[in-house]
C-alpha cells in the first residue's frame, strides 16, 4: 500500500476519533481540570463568588493564562446567545483535540527526517498517539497538564526543525520555539524540569550560536510578560505566581499534604495504567527507544522530568500525562528498531494483531463513556430546568453543586433551587407537585439508603436513568454511589 496514503487515511481517522472523543468524553479527568480552570473563568464572568474558589484562588498560585482561554471562549459563546454550559466545554474539548491533531502531524514530519529511510516509523507513531486507547482521552482535555504538553512540544517542534533545517539564524521560528515553551510554562509550572533539559541538551551539543539563544529569549520573555498580564486579570493585582507556587507547595508543604508516596511509586501507577498486556510491550518498546537514542533530546526532555517528579513527595498520573508525546515517541523509535532486527512471521503478526484488536476494544469502552460520571447527574439537572416547572432538589450536609466545599456553579443553572433537610419529615411542609423535586444522595449523607424506593415521608422516589443504561445499579456503580430521587 502508498505509505503517503496511509499516513493521511490515519490522520483522518485520528481527527474523527478526537472528534468523536470531544463529544463523548464529557466532565472532567481530575477535578482541578474543572475547579482551577472552568470556576476561575465563571468567577471572571461574574457568575461566581471568590469563596467557592479552590484554595488556590486565594493563595493566587494558579496561572492565569488558561482560566483566560477558557472565559474567553466562554464569552464568545454567550455573546452568540449560547449558554448550555455542556457545549461550551465541548467547544473547548474540540480547541484541544484540533491542537493536538496539529501536533501530531507536526511529530510525523519530524520523525520522518530523523528516519527517512524507514518505512513504518510515520504509521507507527499516528497510529499511538491516535489509537492508543488512553491517548485521544487525554489529548481532548482541557487541562493544565494537555495544553502545556501541546505548547512545549510546539515549541520544541520549531527548534527541532530549525536544528534540521540548519536555519538557526532565522528569527521567527527560533522565536516561536521560545515563546510556546514559555507559553507552556504559564499553563503548568512543573514542565520547567523539561525546559531544563531542553536547555542542557543545547548546549551539551552546541546546537545554538549567541544569536540563536536572543531569539530564543525575546520569545520566552513574550511569552512571561503574556502570562504576568493574564495573572493580573485574574487576580486583580501584580503577581508571580510561580514564585507563591513554589512557596506555598514546597517551602510551605501544600502539595504533601494531599498525600505523600514513596520515591517509586509512579512505576506501579504507570504500568497499571497502560492496561494489561499493553502495559508490558508499551514498556518494552519505550526502554528499547530510550536506551537506543541516549543522545536524542527527547531523552533529555523526559528523563529530568521524571526525575524531578520522583523525589516530589505528592504523587498523581496525571502528573505524567505532559510527557505523553516524548512517550509514544520513543516508543516508535523502539517498535521500529524492534521490527527492524525480527522478522515479522505469521507467530509474530498473530500476537501484534490480538494486542491491536484489544487495544481497539478498549478505545471504544473509553469512548462510550463520559470523563467522569457525576457528568450524567449535572446534564440531568440542567435539562429539568428547561420545563415550566422549577427544580428544587433535597439535600443533608453536601450537594452535588457544593463537592468538598467547593462550588459547582459552571454546570448549576441559575434557575435551581437547592434546600438542605436535616429528616425526611421535613419535606411534608413543600408542596412538590409545584416542582420537580429530587433528593439527592451521595451514599455518605443521605436522607435515606440508596437502595430504598418509598421515603418514611409518605412520597414516593423513582431512580432516573439515561436511555442507554438500562439499569440503575450500573448508574450508580458508575456514578461513586450518587443517587438521585424524583419525588411524585
Amino acid at each position: 500500500m502508498n505509505q503517503p496514503k496511509t499516513s493521511q487515511t490515519l490522520l483522518f481517522l485520528c481527527g474523527l476519533i478526537l472528534l468523536l472523543m470531544s463529544v463523548t468524553s464529557q466532565g472532567y479527568f481530575h477535578w482541578d481540570e474543572h475547579f482551577q480552570l472552568l470556576e476561575f473563568a465563571n468567577y471572571k464572568s461574574g457568575l461566581a463568588k471568590p469563596e467557592g474558589l479552590a484554595w488556590e484562588f486565594h493563595e493566587q498560585i494558579r496561572p492565569g493564562l488558561q482560566p483566560f482561554i477558557a472565559y474567553t471562549i466562554m464569552s464568545l459563546n454567550r455573546a452568540l446567545g449560547i449558554q448550555d454550559p455542556f457545549f461550551i466545554a465541548f467547544i473547548l474539548r474540540l480547541l484541544s483535540g484540533i491542537m493536538s491533531l496539529m501536533v501530531i502531524i507536526l511529530y510525523t514530519r519530524l520523525i520522518i527526517k530523523e528516519l527517512p529511510s524507514s518505512k513504518s516509523v510515520k504509521t507507527i507513531f499516528i497510529s499511538l498517539a491516535g489509537f492508543l486507547w488512553f491517548c485521544p482521552f487525554l489529548l481532548v482535555r482541557f487541562s493544565s497538564e494537555n495544553w502545556s504538553s501541546l505548547f512545549f512540544f510546539g515549541g520544541i517542534y520549531f527548534l527541532m526543525n530549525s536544528l534540521a533545517n540548519s536555519n538557526t539564524n532565522r528569527f521567527f521560528p527560533i522565536f516561536m520555539a521560545g515563546l510556546l515553551l514559555s507559553l507552556a510554562f504559564q499553563f503548568r509550572f512543573q514542565i520547567n524540569f523539561a525546559g531544563l533539559g531542553i536547555v542542557a541538551w543545547l548546549i551539551n551539543n552546541k546546537s545554538l550560536k549567541l544569536k540563536g539563544w536572543s531569539y530564543l529569549s525575546v520569545g520566552a520573555l513574550l511569552g512571561l510578560i503574556i502570562g504576568f498580564l493574564c495573572d493580573y486579570w485574574l487576580y486583580g493585582s501584580w503577581q508571580l505566581t510561580s514564585l507563591k507556587y513554589f512557596d506555598s507547595n514546597v517551602i510551605k508543604g501544600m502539595a504533601a499534604s494531599f498525600g505523600i508516596s514513596p520515591w517509586f511509586a509512579y512505576f506501579p501507577l504507570v504500568f497499571n495504567a497502560l492496561g494489561p498486556v499493553l502495559n508490558i510491550v508499551l514498556i518494552a518498546f519505550f526502554m528499547i527507544g530510550l536506551f537506543s537514542n541516549r543522545k536524542h533530546f527527547m531523552v533529555w526532555i523526559i528523563i529530568p522530568f521524571v526525575v524531578a517528579h520522583l523525589v516530589t513527595s505528592h504523587k498523581e498520573l496525571r502528573f505524567m500525562f505532559p510527557m505523553l508525546i516524548p512517550f509514544l515517541y520513543l516508543i516508535t523509535l523502539g517498535a521500529e528498531k524492534t521490527f527492524s532486527l525480527i522478522k515479522l512471521n505469521l507467530p509474530v503478526k498473530l500476537v501484534m494483531g490480538s494486542i491491536c484488536i484489544f487495544n481497539l476494544f478498549l478505545l471504544v469502552v473509553r469512548i462510550m463513556g463520559p470523563a467522569n460520571p457525576h457528568i450524567l447527574y449535572y446534564r440531568y439537572i440542567f435539562n429539568q430546568t428547561k420545563s415550566a416547572k422549577p427544580v428544587v432538589i433535597f439535600y443533608t450536609e453536601s450537594n452535588m453543586f457544593g463537592p468538598s466545599g467547593l462550588r459547582m456553579t459552571f454546570y448549576r443553572p441559575p434557575n435551581l433551587l437547592q434546600l438542605e433537610v436535616q429528616n425526611p419529615f421535613q419535606l411534608d411542609t413543600y408542596d412538590t407537585s409545584l416542582k420537580n423535586a429530587f433528593i439527592f444522595s451521595d451514599g455518605v449523607s443521605t436522607l435515606i439508603k440508596p437502595d430504598r424506593k418509598t421515603l418514611r415521608a409518605g412520597f414516593t422516589a423513582d431512580y432516573w436513568s439515561l436511555p442507554s443504561i438500562l439499569e440503575t445499579k450500573k448508574l450508580e456503580k458508575a456514578s461513586s454511589n450518587w443517587s438521585l430521587y424524583k419525588l411524585d
